[in-house]
Formats: structure tokens, sequence, C-alpha cells
């Protein structure tokens, strides 16, 4: 919607944090953080809702382990070509923004790489991703255990 309007919206008021029911349609969305008065928006995040069915993998071929020991090496393997100085592997919580993570390396010619994992237990996330295209191009979980 045009800068000044509306579609769903939540106050914040004095949180920190606040949960977002994500639509129920396929699409490209924007997260706007709009100030009251004025209607001026602070702060945007574009957000993609991908269908339940939807692929996680756009053609890169990632293997990761199901599990892994915490603090534990995993090896990372992928078949599709790295295309671009700017993919990487990110290792990031699963319920952690695509483009944030908490270890990353660069995906070279080698199709192959070690990915230490975290000494806290949980879901993570191991994902291949375009940082200039901003895409994700595949993803898959390893529980630590």
């Amino acid at each position: 919607s045009p800068e000044g309007t509306a579609g769903d919206y939540s106050r914040v008021e004095s949180r920190l944090e606040r949960d977002i029911k994500a639509p129920a349609e396929p699409g490209f969305y924007e997260i706007r953080y709009v100030l009251n008065e004025g209607a001026r928006t602070l702060a945007s995040q574009d957000l993609e809702v991908v269908d339940a069915n939807a692929a996680l993998d756009a053609g890169i071929g990632l293997s990761v382990p199901a599990q892994a020991n915490p603090g534990a090496s995993i090896t990372v393997s992928w078949s599709g070509e790295v295309e671009s100085a700017d993919q990487r592997i990110a290792l990031a919580r699963a319920d952690q923004a695509d483009f944030s993570w908490i270890a990353v390396q660069a995906a070279g010619a080698e199709k192959t790489l070690e990915l230490q994992m975290p000494n806290d237990a949980g879901r993570y996330e191991v994902r291949f991703i375009d940082i200039s295209g901003r895409q994700v191009l595949g993803r898959s979980i390893v529980e630590v255990k």
C-alpha cells in the first residue's frame, strides 16, 4: 500500500517485540514501522510469504546431516553451481531471520565445507544464501542434541 496508508496493523505501544500474523496468500509484502503522528514510515522490511508446499531448495542441492552433537563439526555439501562471490553457507537458529546468522562461510567451487554446530541444543538451519541477490537458494534443518 502507498506511504501513509495501512493494511493490517498492530500497535507496538511500549513493547520491544510484537508477534504478527503472516498474510494467508503467498506473495511479497512489506512490514513497516510507522509513526502514528503523520503516518510516516520509520523503517521497513520486505517479507515473502510462500505456500506451505513450496520447495525449500532452488536447485542448489544442499545436503546436511539431520542431527549433530553440540559443538560438533558437520559436513555441508551442495550440487548446484556457485555463481557469485556473494554466495554463502550460513548457520542460524531455525526461527532466525533469513539474512542473519550465527556463523557464515563463503561457498566455494569445491562444493563442500565443515561447519561447527553451536554448543546449545536446539533446531538450527543451514542456508545457502546469495547476499547480493537477497535470496535463500537452499535450506535444511539440523537438530543439535
